[in-house]
């Protein structure tokens, strides 16, 4: 009996005929962070599905069904044994998750435009896959998320921040010690009840790759720089402080200085929507429509403005991995041919 996969069933139910396939529709590719998968997206994805959007989160590799979590991880716990083990996904690489990634975008490509959209240390993942393949896709957003120009890697911008040999060793998201979660909670979800709070540690995976943070993941102005984008700052953010942030986007635009000049394509419009800063996969979007940014690619710190429901004004002793929080929706709809970037 022949064996048919997943994957080569629903292309034959799609068919063979590229033209056919072809429907205009614009595809959301989403990437994670680290210690994360694609549950970071989930309320993003609600959203999006209940306004007539397509998506796809994907699970980076080693996250997601093929995350390792070791029995010394279970309860009860075996500390001494869980913290002697190095990451299994020590030898996953960057060019590995862009490779994973590209491979989703050319599979959702034949159906209509891409927008590539990723948080934290996805960034330094969709920064490869605009390098390689410029030509699929039509927006790229960062949504606090590192983008890596003048210094070469996430690494080397972690290390301005005095954090160093990050995702060397596992983590252990299930302690139980109060003085700790205190200072996880802070970095990662503030505003949030300690139950929501403690879903969101249950949504972290223990291991990642260090190899990832410490690659060369400069963007390209040659390739990179031609695609439309839009970066989100999320001003109360603890892992990738605003400054920080701003200082990304400095030297992007610095990079791709004439980007403002470059003739316009049909791209999405970003709708803004109320979102906090503090990092979390999941959360409530129920949010308040707030107002429209400009039309096109607009890269600026101005873009975007951003919510301060909150007022963290100092940092934890010791910031967590980077992790995300999107308590935030947003509505895309098709821009004008002459909608401006900047």
């Amino acid at each position: 009996m022949a064996i048919t996969t997943t994957g080569e069933f629903m292309e034959g139910l799609a068919g063979d005929s590229g033209s056919e396939r072809w429907d205009g529709r614009t595809t959301f590719v989403l990437v994670h962070g680290a210690h994360g998968n694609a549950a970071a997206w989930s309320s993003l994805l609600q959203e999006l599905a209940l306004l007539g959007h397509r998506a796809l989160a994907v699970d980076l590799p080693g996250h997601g069904i093929d995350a390792c979590f070791p029995l010394s991880y279970q309860s009860p716990q075996d500390l001494a044994v869980f913290n002697a083990q190095s990451s299994p996904l020590a030898a996953v690489t960057l060019e590995d998750n862009v490779a994973h990634v590209e491979s989703m975008v050319r599979r959702v490509a034949k159906f209509g435009p891409v927008v590539l959209a990723g948080t934290s240390g996805g960034g330094a993942t969709i920064s490869g896959v605009g390098n390689t393949v410029p030509g699929l896709l039509s927006h790229m957003v960062y949504i606090s998320a590192w983008c890596c120009v003048e210094l070469p890697s996430v690494a080397a911008y972690l290390a301005t921040l005095g954090h160093h040999d990050v995702a060397e060793s596992m983590v252990n998201w299930r302690a139980a010690d109060p003085q700790l979660l205190e200072v996880l909670k802070a970095g990662l979800m503030a505003d949030a009840t300690d139950e929501q709070f403690r879903v969101c540690l249950n949504t972290l995976e223990p291991a990642d790759s260090a190899q990832v943070l410490a690659a060369d993941s400069r963007v390209d102005a040659a390739t990179w720089g031609r695609i439309p984008r839009t970066y989100i700052r999320l001003a109360q953010d603890r892992a990738i402080p605003i400054d920080l942030q701003d200082k990304m986007i400095a030297e992007a635009d610095a990079l791709t200085p004439d980007i403002a000049s470059t003739s316009s394509r049909s791209i999405p419009a970003i709708w803004e929507y109320d979102c906090t800063a503090t990092k979390s996969p999941i959360s409530s979007t129920a949010l308040s429509h707030r107002t429209r940014t400009d039309q096109g690619c607009l890269s600026r710190p101005a873009a975007v403005r951003v919510s301060h429901r909150l007022a963290i004004e100092t940092s934890p002793p010791s910031s967590p991995p980077e992790r995300k929080r999107l308590e935030l929706a947003m509505c895309v709809r098709s821009a004008s041919s002459d909608g401006h970037r900047q």
